[in-house]
């Protein structure tokens, strides 16, 4: 009897312990280039600016590989089954009208958001049918109205704001399963309406409440790299320098990091 019960106490001690071995991540993040990322929760797919023009590079600014870009047009893994694709604005750092076109044809299920100028050119552009035309929601809402959608147990409050070259921003905050992440790139005009999880910022100063950084829409080679080194030495912030660079966050206690 001694024997067997000494085997059981064994086998426990031999158990993981829930919520420390096996965790899953809060989210992944690859990045694919310029200011465009995939977010990957534990029941969603979120597309931020991801299909834009490759001629940035003479802005010195980050562009997608071939590879990565070719996976995304193609919505083949770990693009593929999005849930939710947002086009921020018109620029080319953040839009090109026959990738993203070809993007929302391949994901069938996705949410579109974005602005009425890039509704605009997408629907000139002829490669979409109407049905694709219908996945697509930009707010009518007056500049710095709040307004809401949810989609496939996303919720999404956007914001319009004024960008420069006369063009409309669509700023965001989506909560996806247990992850509130806020995608603006006019910050100041963006006040988010819960404790922000991973916030994309463009700047290292002001410091946000958000729990984790990620530091965006940067150019310039000797910036970037003077950018990555002062990154790395803060906590729970992240810079990607490489298209197709990924990593995965998990929640401890009130902090989240880099598993």
């Amino acid at each position: 009897m001694k024997l067997l019960r000494l085997l059981v106490w064994l086998l426990l001690l031999c158990q993981p312990i829930a919520g420390v071995v096996g965790a899953e991540p809060s989210a992944t993040i690859t990045y694919i280039g310029s200011s465009g990322y995939l977010v990957k929760t534990t029941g969603h797919k979120l597309l931020l600016d991801g299909a834009f023009d490759n001629d940035v590079a003479r802005f010195e600014v980050t562009t997608a590989s071939e590879p990565i870009k070719q996976q995304l047009i193609h919505a083949q893994p770990p693009f593929d089954k999005l849930d939710m694709i947002l086009v921020s604005h018109a620029h080319k750092g953040h839009f090109e009208a026959t990738s993203i076109a070809q993007v929302i044809i391949n994901n069938p299920q996705a949410l579109v958001v974005t602005t009425e100028a890039v509704y605009s050119q997408l629907a000139e552009l002829g490669e979409l049918q109407s049905s694709s035309l219908n996945q697509i929601h930009y707010p009518r809402s007056e500049m710095g109205q709040r307004t809401h959608i949810s989609h496939q147990g996303l919720i999404v409050a956007m914001t319009k704001t004024a960008h420069w070259g006369g063009l409309e921003q669509l700023n965001v905050e989506v909560t996806a399963d247990d992850v509130n992440l806020a995608y603006a790139l006019e910050a100041a005009s963006f006040t988010p309406e819960n404790v922000i999880d991973i916030q994309f910022v463009t700047a290292l100063a002001p410091q946000s409440n958000a729990r984790f950084r990620i530091l965006t829409h940067q150019s310039g080679n000797e910036k970037k790299a003077e950018l990555k080194k002062q990154v790395d030495l803060m906590p729970s912030t992240y810079f990607f320098t490489a298209s197709g660079e990924s990593i995965a966050i998990e929640t401890t206690g009130n902090t989240i990091n880099i598993k």
